[in-house]
C-alpha cells in the first residue's frame, strides 16, 4: 500500500511538472523580442506591415497568447505537434520528431547500456581492490574524461579514428545509396564511444562509492563470522543494499545523458533530436523547436519517474 501511494505520488508530481514545462516552454519562446514571426521573415519582409499581418494571421500568431497556448496543448493531446515552418515547410512535426527520436534512442540507449555494464564492472573491481591499478586508472579516467566537455571528447575521437586512422565515418547516419544494418552501425560507433566514455567514468565512480559505503558496514563482519565467502557476502548483502541508490542515480544522469547526446549529435552530424533542435533554432522554426524541446523534457521526466518507481519497487522499506 505504501509502495502504491509512493508510485502514485511520483506520477502526480511528474504530470504537474510536465504541465509547468509546457507553460514555461511556450512562454519563453513567445517572449523573445520580435516574436518568432519577425525573426523568421527577416528585416526586409517584416518592414511591410500589411504583409507581416497577413503572415501572422496565416500562422495564427495574431490570436491572444492564452488561446494559442490552449490550441497548442489541445493539439498535443490529440498527437498533433503542428507544422514545420522552415526546416521542412508544410510537413507535420510529428514524423520529423519520430525519425529523430529513433536515432537519439539508438545512441543514448547503447551508450547508457555500455556505461552501466563497463562502468559498473570497473567500479566493482575498483571497490574490491582499493589502490589497485584498476582503481588508480578509474580515478584518473574520472578526472580526465569525466571532467572533459563532451564536445572536446567528440572532437578528439573524430580526429583520431575518422581523420587520422580513417577506420570509421566522420559523421551522418548511413552511406547514400545504402542503409543496411552494418553500414548504420558503423556510423553509430564514434558517437556512442564519445557519449559512453563520459558516462562510463561517471558510473564507475558512482558504483565504487556505493560499494565502498556498503563494504564498510558492521553487519558484514557478522556475515563473514558465520563463514560466508566474500562472493556470498557481496551477492547477498552488499549488492542488494547498493542497488536502490544506484538506480536512483539514473534520474540524475538523464539530463546529463540527453545534454551529452545533443552535443554529440552536433559534433558527428548525427540526425537525432539534438541536431534537429539546433537546426530548428537557427531557422526560427518555432513549432519544431517546441516539439523537440517538449519531447526532450518528457524523456528527462519519464526517465526520472521510471528510476523512482524502480527504487520504490526494490526498496524493502516500502514493502509494507
Amino acid at each position: 500500500m505504501l509502495r502504491a501511494r509512493t508510485i502514485l505520488g511520483r506520477l502526480a508530481q511528474a504530470t504537474v511538472t510536465l504541465v509547468l514545462v509546457t507553460l514555461a516552454l511556450f512562454g519563453l519562446l513567445h517572449a523573445i523580442p520580435g516574436g518568432p514571426f519577425r525573426n523568421l521573415i527577416g528585416e526586409g519582409v517584416g518592414a511591410d506591415p500589411a504583409a507581416a499581418q497577413r503572415a501572422e494571421a496565416l500562422l495564427g500568431l495574431d490570436r491572444p497568447p492564452l488561446e494559442r497556448y490552449a490550441s497548442w496543448l489541445a493539439g498535443l493531446v490529440a498527437g498533433d505537434f503542428g507544422t514545420s515552418w522552415v526546416v521542412a515547410p508544410g510537413r507535420a512535426v510529428g514524423p520529423l520528431l519520430l525519425d529523430g527520436l529513433l536515432h537519439t534512442l539508438a545512441l543514448t540507449a547503447t551508450a547508457l547500456l555500455l556505461a552501466v555494464v563497463v562502468g559498473g564492472a570497473l567500479g566493482l573491481v575498483s571497490a574490491l581492490r582499493p589502490g589497485s591499478a584498476v582503481d588508480t586508472g578509474l580515478g584518473l579516467a574520472s578526472l580526465v574524461v569525466g571532467g572533459a566537455p563532451t564536445f572536446w571528447v567528440g572532437m578528439l575521437v573524430l580526429i583520431v579514428f575518422a581523420v587520422e586512422l580513417a577506420w570509421l565515418p566522420a559523421g551522418g547516419a548511413q552511406t547514400i545509396g545504402r542503409g543496411d544494418l552494418p553500414d548504420r552501425l558503423g556510423y553509430l560507433v564514434l558517437p556512442v564511444l564519445t557519449l559512453a566514455s563520459v558516462e562510463i567514468a561517471a558510473w564507475g565512480r558512482y558504483v565504487r562509492a556505493a560499494l565502498l559505503d556498503e563494504l564498510g558496514r558492521d553487519h558484514l563482519r557478522t556475515a563473514r563470522a558465520k563463514g560466508l565467502s566474500e562472493w556470498a557476502v557481496l551477492l547477498r548483502h552488499v549488492l542488494p543494499n547498493a542497488l536502490p541508490p544506484l538506480i536512483g542515480l539514473l534520474s540524475l544522469e538523464a539530463p546529463s545523458l540527453i545534454a551529452g547526446a545533443t552535443v554529440t549529435e552536433a559534433v558527428f552530424s548525427y540526425p537525432g533530436l539534438g541536431r534537429l533542435l539546433l537546426t530548428a533554432l537557427r531557422a526560427f522554426d518555432w513549432p519544431l523547436v517546441q516539439g523537440i524541446a517538449l519531447l526532450l523534457a518528457v524523456a528527462v521526466i519519464g526517465a526520472s519517474l521510471l528510476a523512482e518507481v524502480a527504487v520504490a519497487l526494490v526498496n524493502p522499506r516500502l514493502r509494507a
